[in-house]
């Protein structure tokens, strides 16, 4: 019994799950938000609402990015993901933004709306939230694993993994915030908590934008996985003498090279051409590679 559920949790897409999780612990967050007047809980409660609207974005742009190339996208349709992270770094920003601003009011004008007969409450709903994340990071860790076994290279489930991940140690900041403003009474502990929690939403925001940045200026992959191309394309075919001028860029979740590889000059064109199909195969098969080959005579 225990083992079909564990099946079913794989079988379903890991992201629709995640997605579940973090609407139902919103609700949550935002029902004891309403009975403490906490800014730490409205923090933890936008961040489960970036949870919820990332994981439902992934899994939308995880199907689309999946799509085959056709006439309008001869290289697939990767560039979804593009668009994507900027729309998911433009929502962390603007969260971290108004808390930190909601938190700053509250400093400078010394003000507070805590009701401190409930802070109990809410330490106990943010150490929830804080395994629930430390759980889904398990969960979506093993999927992507899962994942990586069968060839499958689409980035949404890392992604939203790092969301997980960070909403764990988000929670449990947030609680031991909450266990000391309800231990002191110091209500501007809450405010400068939920401060701090503003500087995760927006540091968060740095690996998406750069990742975007990367993909919208055509960089290069690392010089590691490069190497890697090369020994993939010496290993298909022992008559390949030389590779040069070799060029990748990448978009999503694929990766575009383009190459000349240096072949006898006494194969024929048909032969030249049978090692080009073979090296383009072993490229997108072990690495999601759409690679344009060129062939030099030497």
């Amino acid at each position: 019994m225990v083992k079909r559920y564990f099946d079913f949790l794989f079988r379903v897409n890991p992201l629709k799950i995640a997605s579940g999780f973090s609407i139902l612990l919103a609700l949550v967050k935002l029902v004891t938000f309403v009975l403490t007047g906490s800014l730490v809980l409205l923090s933890s409660f936008l961040d489960s609402i970036q949870d919820a609207l990332i994981s439902f974005i992934n899994t939308k742009i995880q199907k689309i990015s999946k799509e085959k190339p056709d006439k309008k996208h001869p290289f697939g349709h990767g560039g979804i993901e593009v668009l994507s992270g900027l729309i998911q770094g433009s929502i962390i920003l603007a969260f971290g933004l108004t808390i930190a601003f909601g938190a700053i009011d509250r400093i400078l004008n010394s003000s507070s709306t805590l009701k401190e007969d409930n802070l109990l409450l809410g330490f106990i709903v943010l150490i929830v939230g804080a395994a629930c994340g430390f759980l889904l990071n398990i969960y979506l860790k093993i999927s992507e694993k899962r994942q990586r076994a069968t060839n499958d290279t689409n980035i949404s489930i890392s992604t939203d993994r790092a969301h997980y991940e960070g909403d764990f140690w988000f929670n449990l900041i947030s609680a031991v915030g909450m266990g000391l403003v309800w231990l002191s009474g110091l209500n501007i502990i809450d405010s400068i908590c939920a401060l701090i929690a503003s500087g995760f939403f927006i540091k968060a925001t740095f690996p998406v934008f750069i990742r975007t940045y990367k993909d919208i200026t055509n960089e290069e992959v690392d010089v590691e996985l490069q190497q890697k191309i090369k020994t993939l394309i010496y290993s298909a075919d022992n008559k390949i003498q030389d590779i040069h001028d070799l060029r990748s860029r990448l978009l999503g979740p694929n990766i575009l090279i383009d190459c000349h590889i240096c072949l006898p000059k006494n194969l024929s064109v048909l032969e030249a051409s049978a090692i080009v199909s073979k090296v383009q195969q072993l490229l997108y098969e072990k690495l999601n590679i759409d690679a344009l080959i060129h062939v030099d005579a030497i």
